[in-house]
């Protein structure tokens, strides 16, 4: 029996299509965590202090700035729609871009003021080509997805990862390391477009780039992305990120370092294994659901894997974060050692219930995600508004892992509500 379900698994095109992926992400993976004690005693936990709010900044915008169009793209089942949406994701986000730029040329000084970024200097300005570049991969992954072009999505993957922390090394070895964080984020983002024009420009050539008006009845069409996934996404992304910023405004800029090298060798980690799953999970039930299966099983079957993939790290890290942190990264490290004992069981939990969370866009039930991203958003905002003032650092890690337990506790009871009751795309 075990011999035959071994076989099965092995002929999937699930199991394929994963296999693919996890070998992009696990070597992507494998590049960033081992050169980040290379890149943890070039740089110091001020220089990444700064780097982190510029990049938060563009993670909260980018997985919104395509309106959400491109994971239309993914599970609608007309292919006559899939170009016109590739499209629209694009002009979206350039649409976008553009006006972030203008808003934070004019509005720079308070802007800066409100979100503590007086020392990202010039490197403000480029916030907005960034946030254009990453959402263009992210078109294109979704592109991928779509046409099963997966070996694609795990090369973007690995290339991205040897760029960016091959080019953070080189500077650092240099003795560039105030800006060099910065410049690699640059010269990573645009070599990387450069790739993926490379790879699909034959596609380009041939999709009709004209905007008239079959493509304004296509975005009414899957007026539901943008309406509801957009700003949900932009609230889910704002409420991970929300810790960056009131670390910034009430605690030295080393905390917001060590922080952000937690999020840097293991959030990011998890979330480049999450994506690669999520990746094919957001079809895979979509198929499930128009096929009438059981959908329950193959998420409970979906969750225990996860949690085989998440524990054993956890458990060591709960035990021995501070040591091992210490001696991978530096003795100036440490605490971020003890940061990570405090915040893992949140992670944990997150990197399961993340992973299975795309459910909502293959079940037509993405109101229910947004109702929770923008409720959970104004419950993690409060909570940091009244508190941060009072606590000190490790207080506030205590309360962010409380914060991630309780909302994504809920996330996952309403996730299985989802499924049990899928609705049709609006059109």
């Amino acid at each position: 029996m075990i011999a035959s379900l071994y076989i099965r698994i092995k002929k999937s095109n699930y199991a394929n299509y994963f296999k693919t992926l996890a070998i992009g992400s696990i070597l992507s993976q494998f590049i960033i965590f081992f050169s980040s004690p290379i890149i943890t005693r070039l740089y110091t936990p001020e220089i990444f202090g700064i780097f982190v709010l510029f990049i938060t900044i563009v993670s909260i915008i980018a997985p919104s700035a395509s309106g959400r169009y491109d994971i239309a793209m993914v599970v609608t089942e007309e292919n006559k729609d899939g170009e016109k949406l590739f499209i629209l994701s694009i002009l979206t986000s350039l649409i976008l871009s553009l006006v972030i730029f203008f808003l934070i040329f004019f509005g720079e000084i308070p802007f800066k003021k409100i979100l503590n970024a007086q020392n990202l200097h010039n490197w403000w300005f480029l916030i907005p080509l960034i946030i254009f570049l990453h959402t263009l991969v992210s078109i294109v992954k979704s592109y991928a997805n779509r046409n099963n072009h997966y070996s694609i999505i795990s090369k973007i993957s690995v290339f991205r990862a040897i760029l960016n922390t091959g080019l953070i090394i080189i500077f650092g070895y240099t003795g560039y390391t105030s800006g060099g964080l910065f410049i690699a984020e640059i010269i990573s983002s645009i070599l990387i477009f450069i790739f993926i024009y490379y790879i699909y420009r034959g596609v380009l050539k041939k999709i009709s780039w004209k905007i008239d008006y079959n493509l304004f009845l296509t975005a009414k069409k899957f007026k539901i992305f943008p309406i509801y996934q957009s700003t949900s996404e932009l609230c889910n992304s704002l409420r991970l990120l929300l810790p960056i910023f009131f670390l910034a405004k009430y605690f030295p800029e080393a905390v917001v370092g060590y922080y952000a090298l937690c999020f840097r060798v293991i959030f990011t980690p998890l979330r480049f294994i999450s994506s690669s799953i999520s990746t094919i999970h957001l079809k895979k039930v979509s198929t499930l659901i128009s096929e009438k299966k059981n959908v329950n099983l193959y998420l409970s079957k979906l969750i225990l894997i996860l949690l085989t993939i998440i524990l054993p790290p956890s458990i060591v890290l709960f035990f021995y974060g501070t040591e091992i942190f210490a001696y991978i990264f530096g003795e100036n490290w440490y605490v971020a050692g003890e940061y990570i004992k405090i915040l893992i069981p949140g992670i944990g939990l997150m990197f399961v219930v993340s992973t299975i969370s795309p459910v909502f866009s293959s079940t037509g039930n993405v109101f229910i995600s947004a109702i929770w991203n923008f409720a959970s958003f104004i419950i993690v905002f409060l909570s940091l508004f009244f508190l941060a003032p009072l606590l000190d650092a490790k207080e506030m890690m205590v309360l962010i892992t409380i914060l991630n337990c309780f909302l994504y506790f809920s996330y996952l009871i309403l996730i299985f509500y989802a499924i049990n009751n899928p609705k049709k795309i609006k059109k």
